[in-house]
């Protein structure tokens, strides 16, 4: 093959390369959620009555639960226009979620954030369930200290004041609740846990790759704890207690009092 060519082919090829990139650039200016902007998208209320259920899912978003001023059931969703919100009560559940684009939205010569987010407005009386699903985002949720949550994060801080029982598996963030009144079950793969205060009334398991265990006050129970690489201090442990909290932790340090 000549010289010239193979330098006819490299320029068409370098072409269609601009004009690709070009096309990618344009349509990232002009379609990326960073151009939409996060709005309140959905506004409902409802009766306490009307289901023992959340279920909260989303992506790259931050959930709020906090307590209402009145018996009502509120729950706000801020996203964009090309989001599908889903805001109802079905089948004595109430489900809420965002479905769409995320909300770090990268072209080439921008990183545009937006804040999607979801307020859910709940009596401090609610004794049901609540099932979050969380890719990317944080949770801050008030005290229901007779309710049970179930909680998945791939990315993420959580942060509740207080629950009855609290099943929680995370990839990367950190744990922190004030107060768990019953069970817990929590697999961590990278962050700290801490909790203020764990009255143990049923065998529960915590367990975290990297990171710290931290529980400043438990009630009666064994404090099973073992540790591959860090240190481990227990002040509160009892043997012939009718509950036993098992903790593991691969790298890291575990303290209980």
């Amino acid at each position: 093959m000549s010289n010239r060519k193979s330098s006819v082919i490299l320029i068409v090829l370098l072409s269609l390369l601009i004009l690709f990139f070009l096309g990618v650039l344009v349509h990232g200016l002009t379609n990326n959620g960073g151009n939409k902007k996060v709005k309140l998208m959905s506004e409902n209320e409802y009766s306490l009555s009307e289901f023992n259920k959340i279920n909260i899912s989303t992506t790259s978003s931050d959930i709020k639960i906090m307590h209402s001023d009145d018996e009502k059931v509120k729950v706000k969703v801020y996203a964009t226009d090309d989001d599908k919100v889903v805001n109802e009560v079905k089948d004595n559940e109430l489900n809420v979620s965002i479905k769409g684009k995320n909300r770090f939205n990268f072209c080439f010569f921008c990183f545009i954030k937006g804040n999607k987010r979801m307020e859910i407005y709940l009596p401090k009386e609610y004794a049901g369930s609540f099932d979050v699903k969380l890719t990317s985002g944080d949770l801050k949720a008030a005290s229901y200290p007779n309710a049970k949550l179930k909680a998945k994060f791939t990315s993420g801080d959580l942060e509740i004041n207080s629950i009855k029982d609290a099943t929680i598996r995370l990839t990367s963030g950190d744990v922190k609740i004030n107060n768990i009144n019953n069970y817990a079950h929590i697999k961590a793969t990278s962050g700290d846990i801490k909790i203020d205060k764990f009255n143990i009334n049923k065998d529960s398991y915590i367990k975290i790759t990297s990171g710290d265990v931290v529980i400043k006050e438990t009630s009666d129970a064994y404090i099973n704890a073992k540790v591959t690489s860090g240190d481990i201090d227990i002040n509160n442990s009892n043997r012939k207690a009718e509950h036993e909290l098992k903790i593991k932790a691969t790298s890291g340090d575990i303290s209980v009092n």
